[in-house]
């Protein structure tokens, strides 16, 4: 989707409308709340698109009323993600470093087996 959306993507101005509490279980059973913010932009063709960011959670609130920069797909504007550093790169980068670890640890294994 990211490959998609940096080469076909476009770009547009969203407001930070809202922002719902959101509530789900944590390891010890314990209900876990963040906020999940709600933002609004308009398409190329001049409707309203209100969605809510797929990366939420500690560290990846936006207060409401601020301004954020969206990157979204002509044919799906719905899938929009916020353009910026922790919503589009730290995701992917994350995978990669727990891939390399687990690449890794099983070369590891491996060798030593």
């Amino acid at each position: 989707m990211m490959l998609r959306l940096r080469r076909y993507g476009l770009p547009a101005p969203g407001l930070v409308v809202n922002n719902v509490r959101v509530g789900r279980l944590n390891r010890s059973d314990r209900r876990t709340r963040h906020q999940v913010p709600v933002i609004e932009f308009f398409d190329q063709h001049g409707h309203r698109v209100e969605f809510s960011p797929k990366m939420h959670g500690k560290g990846m609130g936006i207060p409401t009323g601020r301004r954020v920069a969206m990157l979204y797909l002509p044919d799906r504007p719905q899938k929009a993600r916020v353009h910026a550093f922790r919503h589009t790169l730290v995701p992917p980068i994350i995978q990669m470093i727990v891939g390399l670890v687990f690449t890794y640890v099983g070369i590891m294994v491996a060798l030593h087996a």
